[in-house]
């Protein structure tokens, strides 16, 4: 701890493989410290690497659902969208019932949105609905993405039914700006390229 303090990772590392080696019954805690130390460090690949391992190791730990929660991050964080949608899916489909399962498919759409896949965005955020937690985040997400493309229409509608939904929500009426605003592009577009007659 005191070497974490420090910023001393080699150090610290050292110390919890110390422990794993030493301590069996103390392992699985030392292993989760030292990958999730990587984590907060924002050195996101040997995060993976640790979180992997742990996994690889200790599948049944009452930490694994959140392993693979904070392994879909440390993907996310380094844009590689393909393998943070892989993490979420499992974590949702292993442990659907944790709290870390729950948000899963409201992360698994933002991962796509992330990654600027917009329609597969717009279906996991539909997906994401479903979650009481997240359904007002995932109402958001769901109309930006439409915005993105271009589909303004379904927009709107989803924005309707997000104020239908939570008719207090706090994101309501940035969304009804950013619609607003598209409405206003599109307009502004059309009016460019079909002048009227001039005089």
């Amino acid at each position: 701890e005191c070497h974490l303090r420090l910023g001393n990772l080699d150090q610290a590392r050292l110390v919890y493989e110390d422990i794993e080696n030493r301590l069996p019954s103390l392992g699985p805690k030392a292993a989760w410290d030292k990958a999730m130390m990587y984590y907060r460090a924002s050195l996101f690949g040997e995060a993976r690497n640790l979180l992997k391992d742990f996994l690889k190791r200790y599948p049944s730990d009452p930490k694994a659902a959140e392993t693979y929660y904070w392994l879909g991050w440390a993907y996310y964080r380094d844009n590689q969208t393909a393998e943070a949608v892989n993490a979420f899916t499992a974590l949702r489909d292993q442990f659907p019932k944790t709290r870390f399962g729950q948000e899963a498919n409201f992360r698994i759409a933002d991962s796509y949105f992330n990654g600027k896949q917009w329609q597969a965005a717009v279906t996991a955020y539909r997906q994401a609905l479903d979650s009481p937690q997240w359904a007002e985040d995932a109402y958001y997400g769901l109309v930006l993405a439409l915005l993105k493309l271009n589909q303004v229409a379904e927009a709107e509608t989803s924005l309707n039914q997000y104020a239908n939904r939570f008719p207090s929500g706090v994101l309501i009426d940035e969304l009804k700006d950013k619609l607003a605003q598209k409405n206003q592009n599109q307009t502004g577009a059309t009016n460019t390229a079909t002048p009227g007659l001039q005089p």
